[in-house]
């Protein structure tokens, strides 16, 4: 194993540096197979939550809608008699 910072050799259960005092960081490698399935749940999870804000922005419009009507009646009747 060999130091990320400064590229010293160091044996596989260090946990620093002996030439720099860098911290040893475990990095978990994976498969390109992996990162394609971790890839393909995290997009199924977005677009589900999209679908929910989406649905959740319709919703809010057609109650606004809803509440709007009867002041677009007063309005339009305030204007025949105008």
């Amino acid at each position: 194993m060999y130091c990320r910072k400064c590229g010293a050799k160091m044996s596989d259960t260090a946990r620093f540096c002996d030439s720099c005092g860098e911290e040893v960081k475990k990095v978990r490698q994976r498969s390109d197979t992996q990162k394609y399935e971790e890839r393909k749940i995290e997009d199924a999870k977005q677009s589900k939550s999209k679908k929910s804000k989406h649905e959740k922005a319709l919703e809010e419009l057609k109650e606004l809608e809803r509440r709007n009507r009867p002041i677009r009646r007063e309005l339009l009747k305030a204007l025949e008699e105008f």
